[in-house]
């Protein structure tokens, strides 16, 4: 799973992940041996702990996650898991380079997984899902394990349409707290 989680947050998971080591010998946070030290056990907590900031611009997305959400199969599990009904749209995210790094750390949070499940003879895949508030606003972060997206694009979801709740425009800048 964590495997797949990397693939989906970094794009080629051999290429990121040998700079992702380097960059974390450097900083002192593993040793050579690839052992956690203890100043990099400090930062793990403290990304399980806090909430992780995205910041970008909204975007227009091609109208799949409405597809996607009108399923019972997906619905029924947001309801049971996230503990919202969704609207059926989601709110796609073109994420600042900054951000689109920080989006890696996810994976030292703990996701919801949204089974996959098959619908009238159709295999639909697993999606992991994070809570999440967009301006004060319930929503999650949203990962299909298959996606056509680009890692600097986040789709969210909520129980409301969130481009009208909170007035939003293509190019508007918004920030996620994922937690």
């Amino acid at each position: 799973m964590l495997a797949a989680l990397y693939y989906v947050l970094k794009g080629d998971p051999y290429k990121a992940l040998k700079e992702d080591l380097e960059s974390l010998k450097k900083a002192k946070l593993l040793t050579e041996d690839l052992r956690i030290t203890e100043k990099g056990m400090e930062l793990i907590q403290q990304l399980i702990s806090k909430p992780i900031s995205l910041k970008g611009k909204v975007v227009s997305g091609d109208g799949e996650g409405r597809y996607y959400l009108s399923l019972e199969g997906y619905r029924r599990q947001v309801r049971e898991k996230l503990g919202f009904d969704p609207f059926p749209g989601t709110l796609n995210v073109l994420l600042d380079p900054t951000s689109t790094e920080k989006k890696s750390t996810l994976m030292f949070k703990r996701p919801i997984i949204l089974k996959g499940f098959t619908e009238n003879g159709k295999r639909y895949g697993e999606v992991l899902a994070f809570p999440a508030r967009v301006s004060g606003v319930e929503a999650a972060l949203v990962i299909p394990l298959k996606t056509h997206h680009p890692p600097e694009i986040i789709e969210l979801i909520s129980p409301v349409e969130l481009r009208k709740a909170l007035k939003l425009k293509d190019g508007d800048e918004v920030e996620v707290l994922v937690y």
